[in-house]
């Protein structure tokens, strides 16, 4: 229920297509929308509860498991972090 940085578990899970349940933390820095792309859930009985649901609705869980992975393949696939590196590199260098 804390902690900074990119969240590298719920990245993980999302890359794999899970349905994800996290925290507000958990979820910072990642461009995904409760109930669409994951769950959060910000005390333990609706952590519980969320759980709950997507274990009962396995349709909603793959919807959102698949929704979650196409945030991954937008914005977190190692080919387009690679061009942004490159991008921010080469602006580096022209302003120099």
């Amino acid at each position: 229920r804390s902690g900074s940085g990119t969240k590298i578990k719920v990245l993980n899970a999302l890359s794999f297509a899970k349905p994800v349940v996290t925290t507000s933390i958990g979820a910072e820095g990642i461009k995904i929308i409760s109930g669409e792309h994951c769950m959060i859930a910000d005390n333990p009985l609706e952590f519980a509860k969320k759980t709950i649901y997507l274990l009962m609705n396995p349709e909603v869980a793959t919807t959102i498991g698949k929704r979650g992975r196409e945030i991954i393949e937008k914005y977190h696939d190692w080919n387009i972090i690679g061009k942004d590196m490159d991008n921010l590199y080469k602006r580096i260098v022209k302003s120099s």
